[in-house]
This record gives structure tokens, sequence and C-alpha cells, in this order.
């Protein structure tokens, strides 16, 4: 039968290098999406300077996962809310983000609300009232935080470092040029990626659970 975990960041590793404990904290963060029981995994990856592989590895767990390919975007406030399509366990995922005070709140509001819908209430263009709504349990990867989101967004968040070493650029300097060298693309999609996206379509259609943790009382923080 095998390790599904394993087989999943076995995929995640053909496209990033390394980062293996926030390999595992974006496939933790699917599936507290499909937990009935959890406050969310909202996870950030986080480096002191840019170009540290933060959206790389984001990409690379997003590419296994069977989910919507246009949720891979920018948003504003309003959007999510007029998103008909948006459903309960999505992720939202983002390298590129205009914070502003609004889309700040609505962020702010669907990952404290994280098992109830998030209601937003405005005028229609003929002056009537109209409510519309995010849905529970949406994940909400950022890969980009800027100050602007200020600790509001930071504090809902769990953070990841990424790997900053000599060492690791090396090693990615290596697989560029062996995917040069080989005609390997990024981010294909074969078999194995197939299968790993029927994983999670499994787990997704198998929930939302109701996620027991029989030695929750004795995790320490």
């Amino acid at each position: 039968l095998g390790d599904p975990v394993a087989f999943l960041m076995e995929q995640y590793h053909r496209n990033h290098r390394g980062d293996d404990t926030l390999g595992l904290g974006w496939f933790c963060s699917f599936t507290s999406g499909q937990s009935l029981t959890s406050n969310g995994i909202q996870p950030a990856a986080h480096s002191e300077n840019p170009g540290q592989g933060k959206t790389d590895s984001g990409k690379a767990a997003f590419h296994c996962i069977d989910t919507r390919r246009d949720l891979e975007t920018s948003v504003s406030a309003m959007s999510l809310y007029r998103d008909d399509s948006l459903r309960a366990g999505d992720i939202i995922f983002s390298d590129d983000i205009e914070w502003s005070t609004a889309l700040t709140s609505t962020v702010k509001r669907a990952m404290s609300n994280f098992q109830t819908t998030t209601y937003h209430t405005t005028l229609d263009k003929k002056g009537k009232l109209l409510k519309v709504a995010i849905p529970p349990r949406l994940l909400w990867w950022f890969t980009s935080i800027e100050s602007s989101a200020n600790d509001q967004i930071v504090d809902r968040q769990f953070l990841f470092d990424v790997d900053v070493s000599e060492e690791h650029h090396k090693g990615v300097n290596q697989d560029i040029l062996n995917r040069r060298s080989t005609k390997t693309l990024k981010f294909e999609v074969d078999d194995d990626i197939l299968t790993a996206r029927c994983i999670t379509t499994l787990i997704k259609k198998g929930g939302p659970f109701r996620v027991e943790i029989p030695f929750a009382k004795f995790i320490e923080w």
C-alpha cells in the first residue's frame, strides 16, 4: 500500500529541493481544510531576503494537489465574496498580493471564521441589500507578506523557514543545470503527479472529517 505522505513529498521534491518541513506544512494545511475539528493551518514561507525559494516551494506543493489551477491568483477583497465557484477547503495561493485595508480585514475575518461562512452585506446597483459570502475552511497560501498586511495576518499564520544555506543554493543550481541538459520540464503532469492529485481527491471526497487526536493533551508548546 505504501506511504501516501512519503509519496506526496517525493512528488514535491521533483520540483523543489529540500525544505522538507515546509513541504509537509503545505500538505498539512491542505488536510486541515478537510477537517471539521481544525482551526486551520495557514502556512507562510519565511526568509529575510527575496529569491530564497518560498514561492517555488508553494508551487511545488500546489502542483501535487487536486484543486482548481486558477486559484493560483492575486485577489481583491470583493472578488473573494463574488466568486461563486469557491468551495469549502479550497486553497488560494498567491505571491502577488496588493494589501489594502479591505483585503486585510477580509482575509483576517475568513481565517478567524475558519469553520463558518464569512458574510459581507453590501448594496447592489439598485440600492437593495445584498449579502455575499466566503465559504468556510479556506486555506490562504501567501508566500510574500508585505508590512502593509501587518501583524493581524501574520499572527494567524504558521511560519516556516526556508533553507538559505550555501549548500542548498548550490544544489538548486545543479538541479537547474540537470533540467537544462536533459530537456526535463518543471511542473510536468505525468502519472505520478496525477496519482498525487488522486490521493488528495480521495481525501476531499471522503471528508470533511471529525479528526480525533488521542495524544492532544500531551502536546507541549
